[in-house]
């Protein structure tokens, strides 16, 4: 068993610098994760530059780039005056993954919960972006903003951490013309694991899995990964504490009838292949 996550907020989630580096040397040592995305969260980071340098320097300072590999989530710290700083400085770390947004709406576009379209800075922030190799990732982006994006982009789309609107109707999760236009683009769609996006009621493991049983019964496994929100949320299954349970996760599977190959190519194997695609 082998894992792709592609999205963790161990960078912010956990509470120091010490918990930080011990997290991420477990994640080094242990041999089935494959690769995490740990992401940046910047909406209440005084300094974002500042924090991309250091935990972009932590990354490197302890060989750690093999497996962790550096996104950010929500750019609203953009603007006009300091937008040459910005691209210069994702330039030079080169994370794999740009949100624009977080919930709410900013001077690039709508988030989930707001109301706003992309903007003129969000578009130029994009060609940017997407210039340098950057991806764009469409997670709280709201269904205006979206839109916009996807009449612009020229590369495959990315919804980082995900739900869908089949399964539960929420502003966070994915229509099934979203998902169309990403299966189109040859994008993929990470799998979010946070339980309000799936039912009203607590979770365990088996209602992911039987999540992941109705989406690739509508739309296939080809362009479905694993993006699970660890430590940017409490609200997760009550069995999943660490990667450690997706073994859990894979038993689940199997009792729905899932191939060994099926399983491989949802947890790391799409993800894998997008990434090297995109870089």
């Amino acid at each position: 068993m082998k894992i792709f996550d592609a999205h963790n907020d161990c960078f912010t989630g956990l509470k120091n610098i010490k918990e930080v580096k011990d997290y991420l040397k477990r994640i080094k040592e242990t041999k089935y994760i494959k690769k995490i995305c740990c992401v940046v969260w910047t909406t209440k980071i005084k300094n974002p530059l500042n924090f991309i340098r250091n935990v972009n320097k932590l990354i490197l300072d302890n060989n750690l780039n093999k497996k962790i590999i550096l996104c950010i989530e929500d750019l609203g710290f953009v603007n006009e005056k300091n937008f040459d700083k910005c691209i210069y400085l994702l330039k030079c770390v080169k994370p794999f993954y740009c949100g624009l947004v977080w919930n709410f709406d900013n001077k690039l576009g709508g988030g989930a919960y707001g109301k706003s379209r992309l903007t003129k800075l969000g578009k130029k922030l994009i060609f940017e972006l997407e210039k340098n190799g950057i991806c764009i990732d469409t997670a709280h982006m709201n269904k205006k903003t979206f839109n916009d994006f996807i009449k612009i982009t020229t590369k495959p789309i990315l919804n980082s951490h995900g739900n869908f609107c089949f399964y539960k109707k929420h502003c966070r999760n994915l229509s099934n013309k979203q998902i169309t236009n990403i299966i189109k683009s040859k994008g993929q769609i990470c799998l979010s694991f946070v339980n309000e996006f799936i039912s009203d009621y607590l979770i365990d493991l088996s209602i992911i899995a039987q999540q992941i049983a109705v989406f690739v019964n509508k739309f296939g496994y080809k362009n479905l990964s694993i993006g699970t929100d660890l430590f940017g949320t409490i609200n997760l299954p009550i069995n999943f504490k660490s990667y450690y349970n997706f073994k859990t996760l894979k038993d689940e599977l199997k009792k729905l009838c899932f191939s060994n190959k099926i399983i491989r190519f949802i947890f790391y194997k799409n993800l894998l292949n997008f990434y090297k695609k995109m870089n």
